[in-house]
């Protein structure tokens, strides 16, 4: 709903605006609204004092997640370079069991002949 209030005056170049402050009252507001916005600044700086807290124990938990999931991934790192090394050597056990059961089988069948 428009105000039956005069516009405040505004210089006609608004980036060299000499002397001419607009004011704008809060006369909406209640004395009680008035008193109740004091009071949550106030008590704004010790709610500010809580989210860095909680802000920086999170910071502290994010930072003890990371080195701990790195241990355990240097770890897994380790476990599966050994299980790699010991599936290369069965392998090469298989295929030379595997070889030797060919050579077998090929003298078999030449000594059944």
């Amino acid at each position: 709903m428009p105000s039956s209030q005069q516009a405040p005056k505004v210089h006609p170049n608004p980036y060299q605006n000499t002397g001419v402050t607009p004011v704008f009252s809060d006369d909406e507001d209640t004395p009680a609204q008035k008193g109740s916005d004091k009071k949550a600044t106030a008590s704004s700086g010790q709610g500010w004092f809580i989210g860095m807290f909680a802000a920086w124990i999170l910071v502290v938990i994010l930072a003890a997640t990371a080195v701990y999931t790195g241990l355990s991934y240097s770890s897994a790192s380790k476990d599966l370079a050994k299980a790699e090394s010991e599936h290369a050597a069965a392998q090469a056990e298989y295929d030379e069991a595997q070889s030797g059961l060919e050579q077998a089988q090929k003298e078999l069948t030449e000594a059944q002949k």
